[in-house]
């Protein structure tokens, strides 16, 4: 017969990497679950791994506070557009150099509000709430709303704008003057682009040279943009107006613009925000979601039309902050006041349900701002909120996402809004804190402070008493210098486990006496090990349940797994 066991020593190791939920108490998360987990990426099996800091990019808005930046392309050149609190706006050149461009001295736009979107990748159209409709093709801004004057001719279809001109000339201007035939319509350009020039009228006739008028048909004003099925849509409040296909400017209904009024009691105030995602418009109010698609130009009735379907998607989902809305594959984000969610198909749901225990400490979740990023190779959601941090008082905190899984991230303690862009054809954060631009999630060797805080876990023996008997930690040490703590958690306290966790390495001789080594210049050389290390330690903790708490701000560390050597005690 074989002897009974009587070891009562058991092995705990952490190796399987899930990601953090704040939802339940730590000792209730699943066992690969972390209640804490910043700045250290969980991705996979024995594969725990820091992430990059912040570059300070050197771009500064002096005289002015950044509130509100988004990134786009013109002529294959990656910027990113930031707005400020005075009205100015400025270009950052984030392909090459970070040159800054002026768009707009203070008092351009309204200096809160303020959005764009790209189109094609010629230059961007601006929407303001106060100020008008503009673009910027990198170089020149135009102000869509502004009338113009000029002296033209008109022959056949061609408008020659031969003088005195004031203002610019736009696609979708309708022009007056003399002898103009009514409803005459400016519908391309020639040999202008909006200053001096030969355009394109929708009327033929032999007219001037007299004094014309050129009027806009772009909607005053806008609080949300998006282009979308070769239009710009434009909303405010409830309105949506839409140009012409293939125009930015041109929002007559004769060239087959138009506009729409959202009455329906789906969307109980107005449009928060519109973006294009997965071949559909959405348009987002602060609890309803609707979607355009299918928009085409119909002859089938007596005077052609623009036509389109307009469905209520949603009716219990929504968002107050427009900058968190982020398309990730094919979910749409964002974040209400209740959590974020996801809209995929006709379905919202609710997709941090494991932030709960952080979300509503959330400051302010209107002011939530998002975008996409890679890390480590993987392509994550990212979305930075004020959190009030009960320990370590206000301050910013990204809630990353990937794979089902969230971890937290800090870049830097001032940080107040992010914004993505595509930076050699790579998903890439960039941030501010009003006054400097930063690059996030991209300085590998500078130090960044990390913490895992693993679940308190009960062996499957919640009614035992557990003595921790010893402790370590197998990681990768990158080629800097740095120390690991860790320390061993139960229910009511926390005890500083003496691993060896610094790379340096210690030289002794056959007495043991410490070796110090000097160089050429007499100056003392510090030796350090480099890779794999396993780092263990004899600990002594009681308690019905343990844990690992593990910070470090050594860049670049890969912790493998987290181990624990345990034995039962007494029951009740």
């Amino acid at each position: 017969m074989a002897a009974p066991n009587t070891d009562n020593k058991f092995d705990h190791q952490l190796i399987e990497f899930g990601g953090v939920n704040t939802q339940a108490a730590r000792q209730a998360i699943e066992d690969d679950e972390f209640s804490w987990l910043e700045n250290m990426q969980p991705i996979g099996y024995g594969h725990l791994t820091s992430v990059p800091a912040a570059v300070n990019l050197g771009v500064t808005f002096s005289g002015a506070t950044a509130y509100w930046m988004r990134g786009a392309n013109i002529a294959n050149v990656e910027y990113m557009m930031v707005f400020c609190t005075n009205g100015a706006a400025y270009q950052v050149n984030i392909s090459a150099g970070y040159a800054k461009t002026t768009i707009g001295a203070a008092g351009t736009f309204n200096g809160s509000g303020t959005k764009f979107d790209q189109w094609a990748n010629e230059r961007i159209v601006i929407v303001d709430p106060t100020k008008g409709v503009f673009s910027w093709d990198g170089t020149t801004l135009v102000n869509l709303v502004s009338v113009a004057t000029f002296t033209g001719t008109i022959a056949a279809t061609t408008l020659t704008v031969a003088a005195t001109l004031v203002g610019t000339v736009a696609v979708g201007m309708g022009v007056t003057g003399a002898g103009v035939t009514a409803n005459t319509i400016i519908t391309g350009f020639i040999g202008g682009s909006g200053g001096l020039g030969t355009y394109t009228v929708n009327n033929t006739q032999a007219v001037g040279p007299v004094a014309m008028v050129g009027t806009p048909v772009v909607p005053a004003v806008g609080t949300s943009v998006a282009v979308y099925a070769s239009r710009v849509w434009i909303g405010n409040g409830r309105t949506v107006s839409f140009s012409a296909p293939g125009s930015y400017t041109d929002f007559t209904v004769t060239d087959f613009g138009g506009s729409f009024v959202i009455n329906d009691s789906t969307m109980h105030s107005t449009i928060t925000a519109l973006t294009t995602a997965n071949g559909f418009l959405y348009v987002i109010g602060s609890d309803s979601i609707n979607v355009i698609s299918d928009v085409r130009v119909s002859t089938l009735t007596t005077v052609a039309t623009t036509l389109f379907s307009n469905l209520n998607l949603v009716t219990t989902a929504g968002t107050l902050a427009p900058d968190s809305v982020v398309s990730y594959f094919r979910t749409v984000w964002m974040a209400a006041p209740y959590g974020l969610y996801a809209v995929t198909g006709s379905t919202a749901q609710k997709g941090s349900d494991k932030l709960d225990g952080v979300y509503g400490l959330i400051s302010n979740t209107s002011a939530i701002s998002g975008g996409v990023v890679v890390l480590n190779d993987i392509l994550c959601l990212c979305f930075l909120g004020q959190y009030l941090d009960p320990i370590n008082g206000s301050r910013p905190l990204l809630f990353v996402y990937f794979n089902k899984k969230w971890f937290f991230c800090s870049q830097i303690s001032t940080l107040t809004f992010i914004a993505s862009s595509s930076v050699a054809a790579k998903p890439t954060m960039f941030g501010t804190d009003g006054t400097t631009l930063y690059k996030l999630f991209s300085d590998t060797g500078a130090s960044i402070s990390q913490k895992a805080q693993t679940k308190l876990w009960d062996f499957d023996k919640p009614l035992l008493d557990k003595q921790v008997l010893k402790a370590g930690i197998s990681i990768i040490m990158p080629q800097v210098l740095g120390t690991i703590s860790t320390t061993i958690d139960n229910e009511y306290s926390s005890q500083i486990a003496s691993l060896t966790g610094t790379n340096t390495v210690t030289w002794q001789n056959n007495s043991y006496v410490t070796v110090q080594w000097f160089n050429n210049l007499s100056q003392a050389v510090t030796w350090a090990n480099f890779g794999y290390a396993w780092y263990r330690t004899d600990v002594s903790s009681y308690g019905k349940y343990a844990g690992m708490t593990i910070t470090t701000t050594v860049p670049g560390v890969d912790l493998i797994a987290a181990q624990l050597q345990y034995e039962l005690r007494a029951r009740w």
